[in-house]
């Protein structure tokens, strides 16, 4: 975290320094992308597939989270519109880990012979320094941002020219932190996180899980339910949703 606030702050002095230079200087700042290098997709995957446990640092424990594509959106997004000294924060959707977990042990216990509901889950607590939820943006952040449809755009402390966005409108003066947010329900995680990292990652991964990835990536193309068949999907689907209930 504090080589990205350094990082952010180099970035924003450079702009100032340029002088009358047309280089433009600014940055994004992402939450977790799902399905990239370090992240916890693939490291639950196995663990599932193993029978468990599926460690956990906090199930409550929440998070901003966006796919590959997504970031690389964002990216591109920015550089489009940037005009020198501003952070452009996407607008994520936040889940929780333990929803996290179980949505991925409806999905994947079947496949491995396992019930969901009975797949152990190890509470191994927060690392040195790990914070249980998360802030992309402080409140006295937001006192100098601008709010667009799909984002945030913070703008330098320092400025020396009018900043212009279509639509951009001043953004509410609070924080933007995923314990302010709603979570994603366990079957939309799903849907709208995890089935493209299975249609992206199978090959990148070890074993049973690259082929039972595969497969899923094979079903989503055909457009048939994600599942060990096609009778059973319906039955995890309804097990996802009383589970949460119950877990609630």
């Amino acid at each position: 975290g504090a080589t990205k606030l350094l990082a952010e702050r180099l970035m924003a002095a450079a702009n100032y320094y340029k002088g009358a230079r047309r280089t433009v200087f600014s940055c994004v700042r992402f939450g977790n992308v799902v399905g990239s290098r370090g992240s916890v997709i693939p490291l639950f995957h196995e663990q599932i597939r193993r029978g468990g446990p599926v460690t956990v640092t906090d199930p409550a424990m929440t998070r901003f989270m966006m796919t590959i594509p997504q970031a690389v959106e964002l990216v591109l997004r920015a550089a489009e519109l940037a005009q020198g000294g501003e952070t452009f924060i996407l607008k994520m959707p936040v889940v929780r880990l333990g929803d996290l977990v179980w949505a991925m042990l409806v999905e994947l216990a079947p496949r491995y012979g396992f019930r969901p509901g009975r797949m152990p889950i190890e509470t191994i607590g927060l690392r040195p320094g790990e914070k249980r939820d998360e802030e992309l943006m402080t409140e006295e952040e937001a006192g100098r941002a601008l709010e667009l449809d799909d984002m945030f755009v913070i703008l330098p402390q320092i400025r020396t020219h009018e900043y212009d966005y279509p639509g951009a409108r001043p953004a509410a003066v609070r924080r933007y932190a995923s314990c302010d947010q709603p979570c994603l329900p366990a079957d939309e995680i799903l849907e709208r996180l995890l089935l493209r990292v299975l249609r992206r990652r199978a090959s990148d991964w070890p074993g049973a899980a690259a082929k039972a990835a595969a497969e899923a990536a094979a079903a989503v193309t055909a457009g048939k339910p994600v599942g060990v068949r096609a009778e059973t999907s319906a039955a995890a689907r309804a097990e996802m949703v009383h589970g949460e209930e119950g877990r609630r």
